[in-house]
């Protein structure tokens, strides 16, 4: 691939919520797919606890992707994408 394109997608879903001794955690997975292509160009998956709001982020050659909480706001106050910050570059 010589540039990134507008053909590069990012998907980020979230799945259910569950407790460990630690404390509340929220399942994760972010997935790169480049259209037209039969495998995606990577898949992360991982968790983030409710009391923290480190980013989840993925990063290759053409293009970077962040999500995280909003400002003053932690991964249990998310409750929609409209709660997210996200940075993109080279995706749509």
């Amino acid at each position: 691939m010589d540039e990134p394109g507008p053909a590069i997608l990012g998907v980020a879903c979230f799945g259910p919520s569950f407790e460990l001794a630690d404390g509340l955690y929220r399942q994760w997975s972010l997935v790169i797919h480049l259209p037209g292509t039969p495998e995606p160009l990577t898949c992360l998956q991982g968790l983030v606890a409710f009391d923290d709001d480190s980013p989840i982020a993925a990063r290759g050659e053409y293009f970077a992707l962040e999500l995280r909480p909003r400002e003053h706001h932690l991964w249990g106050d998310v409750r929609s994408k409209d709660e997210l910050a996200v940075a993109v570059e080279g995706l749509y």
